[in-house]
């Protein structure tokens, strides 16, 4: 592309938030068994011991081919490529949600009317900021125990309202409402294309003439 005379620009979509934020199950078992050869018997084993403290469970020989059949190996190699100083974590977490390319706008999802009154460049900085504050909070408690690494997003939040207050529970909680996880944002937002033009246009009008842009 550079030698052609142009670029090649990489955007955050929702699939690359969700895996930093730990969830696995919309991922393609190919997804998973590619980091099979990576993972290590330290992960898989510390995964085990939390998936029986977690559930409560005994340990015995059913409840390690139950743990087996659900995780498959290379889950938690990618885990852990995908946390904030893995590979691809610490890659994933530099990257743009949105860019403009002459005057046109580029975005993995869409343009809402919660997208406003700010440059792109400051748009980036707050979602990228929302995105590094949350992940590196939840990595704080995953590695105290407070939340299992299997836990779905929409549960995480009541348990860490439960805890001790502290720097990293308000991190926590004010990231996790944030605009980089919200429907609304511009990795999750599929109004532009899905809603009538009636309820879209206009806003999505002025968004892009406030930034010099003709399209989205």
């Amino acid at each position: 592309a550079i030698e052609s005379g142009g670029m090649f620009h990489v955007l955050l979509a929702e699939q690359q938030i969700k895996s930093l934020r730990g969830e696995w199950r919309h991922l393609s078992d190919k997804a998973i068994t590619s980091f099979s050869n990576f993972e290590t018997n330290d992960q898989r084993q510390n995964a085990y011991k939390q998936y029986l403290q977690w559930n409560q469970f005994v340990d015995n020989s059913e409840k390690l081919e139950a743990f087996n059949k659900i995780y498959p190996r290379g889950l938690f190699a990618r885990m852990a490529a995908f946390s904030p100083d893995g590979k691809y974590g610490s890659w994933l977490t530099r990257l743009p949600f949105i860019v403009t390319i002459n005057d046109q706008v580029f975005t993995h999802g869409g343009l809402s009317k919660k997208v406003k009154n700010t440059d792109i460049d400051t748009l980036n900085t707050q979602l990228t900021s929302e995105l590094r504050g949350f992940i590196s909070s939840r990595n704080y408690f995953l590695q105290r125990n407070v939340l299992y690494f299997d836990l779905p997003f929409s549960e995480q939040k009541a348990i860490i309202k439960s805890v001790e207050p502290n720097p990293q529970q308000q991190q926590f909680l004010k990231t996790y409402k944030s605009l980089a996880f919200s429907r609304f944002g511009p990795s999750w937002y599929r109004g532009n294309s899905m809603c009538h033009s009636f309820f879209e246009k206009d806003t999505l009008q002025k968004q892009l003439q406030a930034w010099g842009s003709t399209r989205l």
